[in-house]
């Protein structure tokens, strides 16, 4: 994975979890499958630079990706402050991979 995806994969995991944390974690695993936990401990592990994405964290991103694609009440605050103005063409990525 490269500089540029770790880095968006890290901004889309942290607005997810900014997001979801405190309001409704668990709608969260309802819609994306996921926990926040599941979440926080994928955030952890891009932190430490993993060096490939595994099926699971692919799957885990584009779930989340697809929330930022106008699930009510989601905050895009965090992905637009991290990633800038084209930040929903890099959130769109992650969905086609």
């Amino acid at each position: 994975m490269t500089t540029f995806h770790s880095e968006a994969a890290k901004a889309l995991v942290a607005g997810i979890i900014a997001t979801w944390v405190d309001d409704w974690p668990d709608e969260l695993e309802t819609i994306t499958g996921y926990t926040v936990q599941d979440y926080q401990e994928l955030a952890r592990r891009l932190e430490n630079g993993i060096a490939q994405l595994t099926p699971l964290d692919r799957h885990m991103l584009r779930n989340a990706a697809a929330q930022f694609s106008g699930y009510p009440g989601i905050s895009t605050r965090h992905c637009e402050l991290s990633l800038g103005g084209n930040w929903r063409e890099i959130v769109r990525t992650f969905l086609e991979r």
